[in-house]
């Protein structure tokens, strides 16, 4: 969507954040979710000189993911979106989400950075799994969005301290709504190669059920405004659980809360290390997961998109995608 070759500024230290998270650092520390995902990035932003982006419109983004499931994407991950009072969207980003549907494609999208009883596009619109940020304690974060469309679709995962990959070597460590999604999008894929062990068709709404239907409660006496946890936090093995149940038997869902606050604080834990390694160890990780996971980061300002940043800023976050990377990883 957005010619040239990426540089780093704003938008590209957001997409090659969320990149590695997802597939790793080339050469790097950062091992990645789901590394042996193949991913298309798709830039719909573009730096303006400074620390400013060119802010991206709702078509832009509807181009994006359509070009994305066009390419053969299984999973989309858009961390970012646009701050709305009605959850409603735009004609253009409306077809290309019930493309996606269509097609089978799972759009997984940060839920913002505002704080509030409130909702962004397109984690608000159905189908999609919107992602809200838990710090290391697993409590929802005070700038997570907890709107009434996330309360059916969307869930808690880890956003505090985020390890991620610089442009032109290097990591650093980022808090939001926009790192949550990634770890996400990067379970995502993991579980589809675990239909594909199993010798199904990958399936990703059902991947995005299982997700939604294994969640874990907020404890009620540390939160009090139940509302803000969205339906449940992650629960990495109670999904494995349900996607790996034989065909006419019930697999029990793990109540046990995950210790996933290793993956963000502590100095010498990487989060997608940590992650990657809960399902190693039943052995889903493959050479090859799926045919293609599509990182996509997007974010607003008013009617338009921009950048999103663990509170919220003038703008919020960037989209990536493009056969490659977000810039040099």
């Amino acid at each position: 969507m957005v010619p040239g070759i990426a540089d780093q500024g704003p938008a590209s230290r957001h997409g090659t954040h969320i990149a590695s998270v997802i597939f790793g650092q080339h050469g790097g520390s950062i091992t990645g979710i789901a590394p042996g995902c193949r991913g298309l990035i798709v830039p719909v932003f573009s730096d303006n000189g400074g620390d400013s982006i060119i802010a991206a419109q709702q078509v832009d983004l509807a181009r994006a993911i359509t070009q994305a499931v066009e390419a053969g994407a299984n999973v989309i991950n858009i961390s970012g979106g646009q701050l709305t009072s009605s959850g409603e969207a735009s004609q253009w980003l409306l077809n290309a989400v019930q493309y996606c549907f269509d097609n089978n494609v799972l759009i997984v999208a940060a839920a913002g950075n505002d704080g509030c009883q409130c909702l962004h596009i397109p984690a608000a619109m159905p189908t999609v799994l919107a992602v809200g940020a838990m710090n290391a304690q697993g409590l929802p974060f005070d700038f997570s969005n907890w709107g009434d469309a996330y309360q059916t679709q969307g869930i808690l995962a880890p956003g505090e301290n985020i390890l991620g990959a610089v442009p032109g070597g290097g990591i650093a460590r980022k808090s939001g709504t926009s790192f949550a999604a990634p770890i996400v999008s990067g379970l995502v894929a993991l579980l589809l190669s675990i239909q594909l062990k199993q010798g199904d068709k990958p399936d990703p709404m059902a991947v995005r059920d299982a997700i939604l239907n294994s969640v874990l409660p907020c404890n009620p006496q540390l939160v009090t405004n139940h509302r803000r946890c969205l339906v449940g936090s992650l629960n990495i093995t109670g999904a494995q659980a349900l996607i790996t149940k034989k065909q006419g038997e019930e697999s029990p869902v793990s109540n046990e809360r995950l210790e996933l606050e290793k993956i963000q604080a502590n100095e010498e834990i990487n989060p997608s290390e940590e992650v990657t390694n809960q399902l190693s160890e039943i052995e889903i990780a493959q050479p090859t997961i799926l045919s293609n996971s599509v990182q996509a980061d997007i974010v607003t300002q008013e009617a338009a998109f921009g950048i999103e940043a663990a509170v919220p800023l003038t703008a919020l976050d960037a989209v990536t995608a493009v056969r490659g990377t977000a810039a040099s990883i």
